[in-house]
């Protein structure tokens, strides 16, 4: 009777194991991916992206070496630049971008978009969701990945 009750014991440990590792995450990839920004600022005081207006951040690299490129739409205007990645260092260099007009609340949150994005110093992924650091780490832009 008692190894019957430890027989059923391994075996529900062993199915609680095989389903716990079947359940792993799939990082989207940094490069290729159209990322869409969901909010903004201080990781305990986030402010949250403006509903209507998809701000969007598209990091791609032609080879292994240099810079990569950088472009995406800021909410009004559209922006490219460069990067470059260290393991998980993230370095923007200089951004430009068209200079169309929109209301003051979307050139606001560009404004401090375009200014966060130059300052990145890290990233990290966590399944669909990207995490850039800026500001010695202080603030972050969190994204998701955009569906296709």
């Amino acid at each position: 009777m008692r190894n019957s009750w430890f027989v059923i014991l391994l075996l529900i440990i062993g199915i609680t194991m095989l389903g716990t590792g079947c359940a792993t995450v799939t990082n989207e990839p940094f490069e290729g991916t159209t990322w869409v920004l969901v909010s903004y600022g201080a990781p305990s005081d986030p402010q949250v992206a403006l509903e209507d207006v998809e701000v969007t951040a598209v990091f791609s690299r032609e080879s292994d070496t240099g810079p990569g490129e950088l472009n995406g739409f800021a909410g009004c205007n559209t922006y490219f630049g460069s990067f470059e990645t260290d393991g998980n260092s993230l370095t923007i260099g200089a951004l430009a971008s068209t200079e169309m007009a929109c209301e003051e609340g979307i050139m606001d949150q560009e404004a401090q978009y375009l200014s966060a994005l130059a300052a990145a110093d890290s990233y990290s992924i966590e399944g669909s969701q990207l995490e850039i650091s800026y500001d010695g780490g202080v603030q972050v832009l969190n994204f998701v990945a955009k569906s296709a």
